[in-house]
């Protein structure tokens, strides 16, 4: 269902709760954890989902 001009002015626009500089920080260490997770599934490893699952709450 396409969306109307008026749902457009209604929607509340994302925001950061806390300093740019601090989110920026936190997305580079969650980076940098990433790389130390399995290459595996997250259906399959529960570390990979644990990684996932905190990143996207992050985001």
């Amino acid at each position: 269902m396409a969306r109307s001009k008026q749902d457009d002015r209604t929607q509340e626009r994302t925001r950061l709760i806390v300093p740019l500089t601090e989110a920026k920080e936190r997305i580079k260490l969650q980076l940098e954890r990433g790389r130390a997770v399995p290459n595996a599934s997250i259906n399959e490893n529960d570390e990979a989902r644990r990684w996932y699952d905190f990143t996207a709450e992050l985001l």
